[in-house]
C-alpha cells in the first residue's frame, strides 16, 4: 500500500506550498487511525509513506499491525537517521550511500 497517492510534485509548487503543508499536518495526525482501519481491510503487509507523513504514533501503529513500514523518498541524512530511531523497516533513496552505516 502506497500512500498517499501522488500524481505531481506538490510540495514542490511555491503557490501550493502552504496549503500542502497544512494538508500534510492533518494527515500526520490522522494517518495511523486510517492505517488502522484500511490495512487489514486490504490485506496490507507493507506501507510505503512519503517520509514527512511519517510519525512515532505511525511507526507504532504499524509495528502493532504486523505491517511493513517504508520511507519513500529520503535523500537527507538527518531524516534518514530520525526514521530509523522511529523503527521503520526500510527506507527509499536517490542516493544509496546514504543509507549505508
Amino acid at each position: 500500500w502506497t500512500y498517499p497517492k501522488v500524481t505531481k510534485p506538490w510540495d514542490r509548487r511555491r503557490w501550493a506550498r502552504p496549503a500542502v503543508l497544512a494538508a500534510m499536518a492533518g494527515l500526520r495526525a490522522r494517518l495511523p487511525g486510517i492505517v488502522e482501519r484500511r490495512a487489514p481491510e486490504i490485506g496490507a503487509v507493507a506501507l510505503w509513506v512519503f517520509h514527512p507523513l511519517i510519525t512515532a504514533a505511525l511507526a507504532q501503529k504499524t509495528a502493532d499491525l504486523g505491517v511493513e513500514l517504508i520511507a519513500w523518498t529520503v535523500d537527507q541524512p538527518e531524516r534518514i537517521a530520525e526514521l530509523r530511531a522511529l523503527g521503520v523497516n526500510g527506507i527509499c533513496s536517490n542516493d544509496p550511500r546514504l543509507l549505508v552505516g
